[in-house]
């Protein structure tokens, strides 16, 4: 019987966690305008995409070394990504996004984004779908349950571009000053 190697386990199962987290950016390469456009192609050249995509990780599959488990790992989280993305191309994603999302929502839900959207501004209502057109309908719906203003905070905040940290943080430089042996 042979002995188990418990780096190469070790290593299949990190790539296992690694394609599981890899799942939401396939999703939303897959709901990007490109993914849009690809799932919008005609039926025999999506079928010619998929062929690729799968003949892609097949080469990948037969041509990549397993020597080494930094190796092991890349080969199972790359090979996996054309069938991923195949997929997606062929099916769409899991989850809806955006408008399509808000079918999802119940009732109440429904009223409470048709209230919000109803009560803002012909720019803040651009600022709410640009917003919920990256969120599935539990993230909507999530932010639904808020209070008006915390609401409209979180949507700001996340439509920001620049970093929301500071550039400089006052207990990073005291405690710098201190290693250093200076007075902060």
């Amino acid at each position: 019987m042979e002995t188990l190697a418990l780096p190469r386990i070790a290593t299949s199962v990190a790539s296992g966690y690694a394609r599981r987290l890899l799942d939401p950016q396939y999703d939303r390469l897959g709901d990007a305008e490109i993914g849009q456009q690809l799932r919008a192609l005609p039926r025999g050249e999506k079928r010619t995409l998929e062929l690729i995509l799968h003949t892609v990780g097949a080469v990948l599959d037969h041509t990549m070394s397993e020597r080494g488990t930094a190796r092991k790992f890349l080969k199972d989280v790359l090979a996996d990504a054309p069938s991923e993305l195949a997929s997606r191309l062929m099916n769409g994603g899991n989850a809806y996004y955006g408008v399509t999302a808000l079918l999802e929502l119940n009732d109440g839900e429904l009223e409470a984004f048709l209230d919000w959207y109803d009560g803002a501004d012909e720019r803040w209502r651009n600022t709410i779908l640009q917003f919920i057109k990256r969120r599935t309908a539990v993230q909507i719906a999530r932010i639904l349950r808020l209070n008006p203003r915390d609401r409209n905070d979180i949507v700001q905040l996340s439509m920001r571009r620049e970093p929301i940290v500071p550039d400089r943080l006052p207990w990073l430089d005291a405690f710098t000053a201190r290693m250093r042996g200076e007075e902060p």
